[in-house]
């Protein structure tokens, strides 16, 4: 199956662009034609496969979440669905815009708002089709768009507090590692010379320490390319989902990261179900949406806590026999499903978890800086410590 950018028109004469998947351009114009419209053109976009992808620009989850409130105000205000989103295409740019004006245009053309959603998997995530599955069922649009954003919203400001938790020692480690390599460079071959010519054993310390500055200086073009040919693979790989979920779930085992994601993973999961389930979406549908919300980390926990819901069995239970959320978490779920308040227990739960967060990431910033800048100062201080003890070795034997 190809994509294919198509103009068409309908039967009062408009004229209409989108988007459509089909194995050519007949198969675009039969696919019209079920919907009442004529193709006057089609055109095939190019493969979003393959090594093109690497390359591909995508859309910013966080102009989605901005799109998804401004339109469920829209749509507050009396607007139609037709309206809202020609209204909201004219502030978007990029690829965002150019997927609005195809959903308006799906819409138009007969196209459910959930088919037209399930169209564009890579802009909308599942959560936004579930609840556009409620909305249309309830009429509620406006409403379940605005729980949509929000929410989304409150994941996005967490993983903000996340990775800024993370991006300072990243900055001091990459500091560290530029001083480091300054000083074995640039600095201790002034003194290699004086140390050599001097006769005498500088000790196996000072010889390392020469011996690795020796090596980068000569080696330095090499280790620069080799570094940069690192962190363009580097790049490159996390533009590929295996390679991306492969490094999310080495990265979560690490010590410090392990504590941390595991109570990211359990806000994110109560504060969805809550979400979830407080708009009218069905528990073994929640689950489902809540596999592909926390990645490869919990979506095999998740999954198998699915099975065994759609089996019939309760959620607390089958949670409890997965690695998935600490124990007290499930025990507020297991009350909520007791009391019959599901849905107001997870948020509840989603919500103290995200403070056990921020107060955790709050802890560890406050750690990490001053355990990292310790830890430069000694190694920076050690080796300037080595090397002028050497200096005074070789001035006592000259006099």
């Amino acid at each position: 199956m190809a994509r294919f950018a198509y103009t068409a028109l309908a039967s009062d004469g408009r004229s209409l662009t989108g988007e459509a998947e089909a194995a050519d351009e007949f198969g675009v114009a039969n696919e019209l034609g079920a919907r009442g419209l004529m193709l006057v053109e089609a055109k095939r976009l190019a493969s979003a496969g393959g090594g093109a992808s690497l390359f591909a620009t995508r859309v910013d989850p966080r102009a989605v979440t901005r799109f998804l409130g401004d339109l469920a105000l829209m749509l507050r205000s009396g607007l139609t669905i037709d309206e809202a989103l020609l209204l909201a295409s004219e502030d978007l740019k990029g690829g965002l815009r150019d997927t609005v004006r195809t959903l308006r245009s799906d819409i138009l053309a007969g196209s459910g708002v959930v088919q037209s959603l399930e169209r564009h998997g890579e802009v909308f995530p599942p959560e936004v089709v579930a609840m556009a599955k409620v909305a249309e069922a309830t009429g509620h649009l406006d409403r379940v768009l605005a729980a949509v954003a929000a929410q989304r919203a409150r994941s996005h400001a967490l993983a903000d507090k996340v990775g800024a938790a993370l991006r300072y020692p990243a900055f001091l480690l990459v500091g560290a590692v530029g001083v480091l390599t300054f000083f074995l460079v640039s600095v201790v071959p002034q003194f290699a010379g004086l140390i050599a010519d001097s006769g005498g054993n500088p000790g196996a310390l000072v010889t390392a320490v020469l011996g690795l500055s020796a090596w980068l200086a000569a080696n330095f073009d090499l280790v620069g390319g080799v570094l940069i040919a690192v962190l363009s693979a580097g790049l490159l790989g996390s533009r590929v989902k295996s390679v991306r979920d492969g490094f999310i779930r080495s990265a979560t085992t690490l010590p410090i990261v392990r504590g941390v994601w595991s109570l990211r993973r359990t806000a994110l999961f109560t504060t969805n179900l809550g979400t979830l389930l407080g708009q009218g979406v069905p528990l073994s549908e929640a689950l489902k949406v809540l596999e592909s919300i926390l990645g490869p980390a919990g979506q095999e926990a998740v999954a198998a806590v699915g099975d065994e819901v759609r089996r019939g069995g309760r959620l607390s239970e089958a949670l409890g026999r997965v690695d998935l959320l600490p124990d007290v978490a499930v025990r507020m779920l297991r009350m909520g499903e007791e009391t019959g308040e599901l849905a107001t227990v997870a948020a509840e739960a989603g919500a103290l978890y995200e403070k056990k967060l921020t107060d955790r990431l709050d802890r560890v910033g406050a750690l990490v800086g001053p355990i990292a800048i310790i830890t430069i100062a000694v190694v920076i201080g050690g080796l300037m410590v080595t090397i002028m003890s050497a200096l005074m070795s070789v001035n006592q034997l000259v006099q």
